[in-house]
């Protein structure tokens, strides 16, 4: 392939222009993206760009959200093709491509430093000459892989840590960090990868047992999402207001409605003596290692389409039975191979 990067795309992750001459990429301005036959980019292209990309083009992108799924059907009726890695199947042949996880892991690692740095006292038992501290009492809520991860990183820096979910399955994984398990007893869940939608008798006594459970933790951790909804309210207003002064919320769902009722996307607020941390993209906040981890997701599905003649590749091929690919990919009106 020739690649092109545009103009200052790696600044915020501090990757200099320089660097992406050296490897061998040439450096374009935004305008000139719609002359390259596939754009790779992290959130989908502003309408402007879009615009402008012409049919036969494959678009290369992370999209969860419903208003994403309404401008790409503008895009396929134009002959634009889209990869949405949001769609990538969670198996073993596609964990190399799973973009969600692999920034999950990074958000979760982060909200929990971003839990540390807010709160006001020491995360580990420590022993002085003017006495000893005793650990933080974390809960994380929601054991996927950005939960998992906080955990294990509340862990190591010394907290005492419990965790929760729905799912029979996640608690193994949360005992295996060596957390604890909040049980709350009332709710049951099917079995499964993701967590279900509970009912509203279900929500209440959910909500009424967090309550009870969570008032005397000095950290909570929310990171449980449902796939396509809305995240799940766990931390409502009233146990806000049952923590202790000092305490602190960091909602790893804030970008897209957050776990707690109290939470302000993009903000660090504080409500009722209790710190709540809205930040909306943890993972850029290690932007270096989110590019890295980003750009090898993207690199195994796009080999996957290649088509070669000896070492060299000819095309890349949109028709090819795979089941990845068919999870992924959406197809442009009449478009089925693109030459590179």
């Amino acid at each position: 392939f020739e690649v092109c990067v545009q103009n200052g795309a790696g600044a915020g992750a501090c990757y200099e222009d320089g660097e992406y001459e050296k490897a061998g990429c040439k450096l374009i301005e935004g305008e000139d993206l719609s002359r390259c036959r596939v754009i790779t980019t992290v959130n989908p292209p502003s309408d402007s760009i879009l615009s402008t990309l012409k049919e036969g083009t494959l678009v290369v992108t992370t999209a969860p959200g419903l208003e994403w799924e309404e401008r790409q059907e503008k895009l396929l009726e134009r002959g634009v093709s889209v990869i949405n890695l949001a769609k990538i199947p969670r198996i073993s042949r596609a964990q190399s491509m799973d973009a969600l996880s692999s920034q999950a892991n990074l958000a979760g690692y982060r909200a929990a430093l971003e839990a540390a740095v807010n709160y006001r006292r020491l995360f580990p038992l420590m022993m002085t000459s003017a006495g000893s501290a005793r650990p933080a009492r974390v809960a994380v809520l929601g054991a996927g892989v950005a939960g998992l991860q906080a955990l294990a990183t509340a862990k190591r820096l010394g907290a005492d840590v419990y965790g929760y979910d729905i799912r029979p399955e996640a608690l193994e994984d949360i005992r295996s960090l060596g957390a604890r398990v909040i049980e709350l007893g009332e709710v049951e869940a099917q079995k499964g990868v993701y967590a279900r939608e509970l009912n509203k008798e279900e929500t209440a006594q959910q909500h009424s047992a967090l309550e009870e459970t969570l008032k005397d933790f000095d950290v909570i951790i929310t990171a449980a999402g449902l796939p396509g909804k809305k995240p799940p309210l766990l931390v409502t207003e009233k146990l806000v207001r049952s923590l202790k002064t000092g305490s602190v919320i960091v909602d790893l769902l804030a970008a897209s409605g957050g776990n707690c009722e109290l939470t302000e996307k993009g903000k660090t607020v504080i409500r009722h003596g209790v710190t709540i941390v809205g930040t909306s993209n943890y993972a850029a906040m290690v932007a270096g290692d989110a590019s890295r981890f980003y750009s090898k997701n993207v690199y195994n599905v796009v080999s996957l389409l290649c088509v070669k003649e000896g070492d060299r590749i000819i095309s890349l091929d949109l028709d090819k039975e795979d089941e990845i690919i068919k999870a992924v990919l959406r197809k442009g009106r009449e478009q089925h191979k693109l030459a590179v």
